[in-house]
């Protein structure tokens, strides 16, 4: 049941505190590309927040346009990194 309602969640902004705790330790052993790949949004937020991301990362970021399949919410990080 509950992988039946995850992309709701996803695209609402759904989540509890135990879903953050958990990609945030899970980011914290992870390193940059595989967080970049990650299918976790909240993964995906804290490594484009990251200071160790480099101009050269977020250029080929924001050449590819990928994050903007990505829910509203999350799109937000990402201007505000690439801005």
């Amino acid at each position: 049941m509950v992988e039946e309602l995850k992309p709701k969640w996803d695209a609402d902004c759904t989540y509890s505190e135990m879903d953050f705790l958990d990609a945030a330790l899970t980011f914290r052993n992870m390193s940059i590309k595989d967080a970049l790949d990650s299918e976790n949004y909240i993964i995906k937020i804290l490594v484009i927040l990251d200071k160790r991301i480099g101009k050269r990362t977020l250029d080929q970021i924001k050449t590819a346009n990928e994050y903007l399949q990505y829910p509203p919410w999350v799109q937000q990080f990402y201007h505000l990194r690439l801005s």
